[in-house]
């Protein structure tokens, strides 16, 4: 089932151009059979496009540190206060949202909680 709001979203954008423009923040996620073997709830940062609005807000993707160990990326747990448990979760999310629309990004960085503003983009098809 396609809630009403989607469809009333991306209808007049099929009729209008024959596709439909996603939003993003300019991120990829980690793969979520890895994040639920961890233990985690949530949507794990992968990598982070440079420039990208995820990038101006600071949303932090897995990286290593000076020793060579791999460090956690942010944990995305909300978006404007709705849980995000998995990936799918984070689309249903966005899927409601317009490109320039700001969305508050509630993430786990290691023991700390923030809440980081991040505006959205049009994300560019395969």
């Amino acid at each position: 089932a396609i809630p009403i709001a989607t469809v009333r979203r991306i209808v007049p954008q099929l009729i209008r151009s024959g596709r439909v423009d996603r939003v993003g923040m300019g991120i990829e996620l980690l793969d979520d059979r890895f994040t639920s073997q961890w233990g985690l709830v949530g949507v794990m940062v992968r990598n982070v496009t440079p420039g990208s609005p995820a990038a101006k807000a600071g949303l932090q993707p897995i990286r290593r540190d000076e020793g060579g160990r791999t460090l956690a990326g942010d944990l995305i747990v909300a978006i404007d206060d709705a849980p995000i448990e998995n990936s799918l979760d984070l689309y249903r999310a966005l899927d409601q949202k317009q490109p320039g629309d700001t969305i508050q990004v509630r993430v786990q960085r290691g023991e700390l909680r923030l809440t980081l503003a991040v505006g959205l983009m049009v994300l560019k098809p395969d």
